[in-house]
């Protein structure tokens, strides 16, 4: 074996030995809450829009619509891209953009 393989079997050997003590440590300390009590106000309104049987009420516009799938944070980045003067492109752009960030 050459220098660089023994060097890389003894970093793995080391990591694997001291992972579990360094996770250990970690778990004992933060406990994980996921209650909607803890939810922040974006987690809670999309929540609600996640009912998908519920009656909902037909949306009618005159100068523009804006679709989406994901969360009305999604929608709102396109209404905005229009509300300043943006083409079409630019909200499906924006309605894109933020729908694969949130």
């Amino acid at each position: 074996m050459n220098e660089r393989t023994v060097v890389s079997l003894c970093l793995a050997v080391w990591l694997v030995g001291t992972a579990p003590v360094a996770f250990a440590g970690a778990a004992d300390e933060a406990t994980v809450d996921l209650s909607p009590a803890n939810w922040s106000d974006r987690e809670a309104l999309e929540e609600l829009n996640a009912f998908f049987e519920t009656d909902k009420p037909l949306a009618e516009g005159e100068n523009g619509v804006i679709s989406g799938t994901t969360g009305p944070a999604a929608v709102r980045a396109g209404l905005e891209a229009l509300r300043q003067g943006g083409t079409a492109a630019d909200a499906v752009i924006a309605t894109a953009l933020t729908q694969i960030s949130l």
